[in-house]
């Protein structure tokens, strides 16, 4: 079973509110860097937070054990930046086609 799925309802809503609440003031970061390449404020919290728990959910389908917060927390900001570098560098492949 996944360990997202273990977690009592109000303990998961905590859970993406963390990550939720982290990812929008690192948004708000980078939106001043990206500017108008990147996603805006709530888009660029939006694909960290769903590139966070994405990558808990494919580590574990892979096999993966993720046991412990440190481990968890790795994998999950490898796959929020992971899955914003994807994002943003396939928005700028788009706009010099244009």
């Amino acid at each position: 079973m996944m360990m997202l799925g273990k977690l009592p309802f109000i303990w998961l809503v905590l859970a993406i509110s963390a990550v939720a609440i982290a990812s929008y003031m690192m948004s708000l970061v980078i939106d001043g860097i990206f500017g108008k390449d990147g996603f805006g404020t709530i888009g660029n919290m939006v694909v960290f937070t769903v590139g966070f728990f994405g990558a808990l959910i494919v580590a574990e389908m892979l096999g993966f054990r993720l046991r412990g917060l440190q481990m968890a927390t790795f994998t999950g900001l490898g796959g929020a930046i992971g899955l914003f570098l994807t994002l943003a560098l396939g928005k700028m492949v788009l706009d010099k086609v244009r």
